[in-house]
């Protein structure tokens, strides 16, 4: 069910916070290469992180943090 549900919401989430990577990763018991899953979702992520349009502002108690 769980999976369901991401999978209808992600797509416009991703639409709505322009071209964020989603990734969902299924653990049913199969053999799969997530180094190589976790690797191309985090290529992805830096590709988003070199070209996003908006920057984000963090509460204080983070500190200084820019993204």
């Amino acid at each position: 069910m769980n999976g369901i549900v991401t999978e209808a919401v992600y797509p416009r989430m991703q639409r709505d916070l322009d071209g964020l990577p989603i990734r969902t990763f299924y653990f049913d018991g199969t053999q799969a290469d997530l180094d190589r899953d976790i690797g191309i979702f985090l290529e992805l992520a830096n590709t988003y992180r070199r070209r996003k349009k908006t920057v984000r502002r963090y509460p204080a108690y983070f500190g200084n943090v820019t993204a």
